[in-house]
């Protein structure tokens, strides 16, 4: 999970709402 969070903050708004999207989901 923390290497979802990286590559949110590498990569953008796009990235970092699926990640959150993906963190939700996992959760």
């Amino acid at each position: 999970m923390s290497y979802l969070i990286a590559l949110a903050g590498k990569g953008g708004t796009g990235k970092t709402s699926i990640a959150g999207l993906t963190v939700r989901y996992l959760v």
